[in-house]
């Protein structure tokens, strides 16, 4: 939809729902929820098994660490 054309309506920024409009394109924020649950759930894992992190984790760790 362009600007000229008669159906578009403007939305003072105020008044815009950002919620709205990301369910409306699919988001579910639960879903962020369940990932960081399975992620916790890795973490412990590991953790019992003597591993200190995932690998996907450990270079943000050490970027961290030697800063």
């Amino acid at each position: 939809m362009r600007l000229l054309d008669p159906r578009f309506r403007y939305l003072r920024a105020v008044a815009t729902d950002v919620g709205a409009t990301w369910r409306r394109f699919g988001f579910d924020s639960r879903g962020n929820e369940k990932r960081r649950e399975r992620l916790k759930q890795r973490i412990a894992e590991e953790a019992s098994e003597g591993r200190s992190a995932t690998p996907a984790l450990r270079p943000l760790v050490r970027v961290k660490a030697s800063c």
